[in-house]
């Protein structure tokens, strides 16, 4: 779809209404609601808004307004939950420059920088989320009646399946071509899957589903959430990872041999190298809350099934590594959770493989499983955001210019750290107020 064509198609499909959406460093989706009235000057212009109460874009109160403006690719109509509404991703400006503590740019350039070195990523992700009763209080639990077998499990819970159904019908009725998406291994957990595409338009969609699924679930009566580990005895919630490079007609990651079909080729080897490479400073991006370490070092979640890595490794088809390489040479980077902002992870995991792919001392490291190893990966949102700080590369894949986006970033989680830290919690009252 053309830029132009935004005011077309929301014309056609009888829309009264566009959710102008745009993504900030602090896990938050923001938007605006143009009428269709509206629509043809949005598209023109864009829609500006206070960069500094949007909060996480690196704005202060005194500086001008952003302008967020359109991607009419990413057009998406909310149909089964939200008939007349639409929704567009939307860029962050600033004058006529992209702003650098906007994710989605931070994606972009690493996707140009992809096209510069000859390949084209190809991207998929993994959504996992609970159904838990409306209200959010402390003693939520998952929906009793999602009481269930384990992964695979065929719910006998009628209105549980109607979701996983309502959920297929709604991204394929918006062309996003679903896979086979399930129940996971908690009660009342789920997972959808749809079809790997252009990095950025992958990121778009999760962002959006993410917005359609907690929409049907307050239809049918409960919240969704993408806590990472909202409960100590279920599983956590994962955004798995799923990454391709296409180099003309030719898959990068395979050998151009019959017999070597389980064998990742030189690049394929070089881009893990990257990754694991970088893949303590770059947790933070990965598992971006206090909460998200409950996951990564859960022993419920090595116990259950779900397995969920805790140090960067890799291997073949081995679920409990950080990257698990696929039967068909994909590799998906387990470590991720489901509070991880899309953008941003997706762009530090293709910073980091690209970058393995241009040092040839990493590629030849990760030859041998048993080398290729890094330290165990951050316990605590603080030391992930010390680790971030600390690292030049790592802020560097999340700017623009310079590493001042990734030491921003870094510095908003060491103190969304302190603020759950200065809270006395029930466990605390339970075991020393005697």
């Amino acid at each position: 779809m053309s830029e132009w064509a935004l005011d077309r198609a929301a014309r056609s499909d009888g829309v009264t209404a566009v959710l102008a959406l745009f993504s900030t460093l602090n896990h938050r989706t923001c938007a605006k609601l143009i009428p269709a009235t509206d629509i043809s000057r949005f598209q023109n212009g864009g829609i500006a808004f206070s960069g500094f109460a949007s909060g996480g874009l690196g704005r202060s109160k005194t500086e001008p307004d952003l302008v967020a403006r359109p991607d009419a690719t990413s057009y998406s109509l909310w149909g089964h939950t939200h008939p007349r509404i639409a929704s567009v991703q939307c860029d962050v400006y600033a004058g006529d420059d992209l702003w650098p503590f906007a994710p989605r740019s931070i994606l972009k350039r690493h996707v140009v920088e992809a096209t510069r070195l000859g390949v084209i990523p190809s991207i998929g992700m993994e959504l996992e989320y609970y159904l838990v009763a409306q209200g959010g209080a402390a003693d939520t639990a998952p929906v009793l009646e999602g009481k269930n077998g384990g992964p695979y499990a065929l719910p006998d819970s009628p209105s549980l399946l109607a979701h996983l159904a309502t959920m297929t019908a709604t991204m394929d009725a918006l062309g996003w071509r679903p896979e086979a998406s399930m129940i996971e291994a908690g009660d009342a957990q789920f997972e959808l899957n749809f079809r790997h595409g252009d990095a950025l338009m992958t990121a778009d969609r999760v962002v959006t589903l993410r917005h359609l699924v907690a929409s049907a679930a307050r239809l049918q009566g409960w919240q969704a959430t993408f806590m990472p580990k909202p409960f100590t005895d279920q599983p956590g919630n994962g955004l798995h990872l799923n990454i391709s490079l296409r180099r003309g007609d030719s898959q990068v990651f395979e050998r151009n041999s019959l017999e070597a079909r389980r064998d990742l080729s030189e690049d394929g080897l070089a881009f893990v190298a990257g990754i694991i490479n970088r893949a303590v400073p770059n947790h933070m991006v990965l598992a971006p809350t206090v909460n998200s370490y409950k996951r990564t070092y859960s022993r419920f979640d090595r116990t259950d099934g779900s397995e969920v890595p805790f140090c960067a490794n890799w291997g073949y088809g081995d679920r409990s590594k950080y990257i698990r390489v696929t039967t068909r040479n994909v590799l998906e980077v387990r470590a991720c959770d489901s509070a991880a902002n899309p953008y941003l992870a997706t762009a530090v995991t293709l910073a980091a493989g690209l970058e393995g792919m241009r040092r040839p001392r990493l590629q030849s490291a990760v030859t041998d499983l048993t080398e290729l190893q890094s330290d165990g990966l951050p316990r605590t949102l603080l030391e992930a955001a010390d680790a971030l700080h600390s690292s030049d590369e790592a802020c560097r894949a999340l700017a623009i210019d310079d590493g001042s986006v990734g030491r921003y970033y870094a510095q908003a989680a060491r103190q969304e750290f302190l603020k759950w830290h200065n809270v006395v919690s029930d466990w605390e009252r339970e075991r020393y107020l005697r």
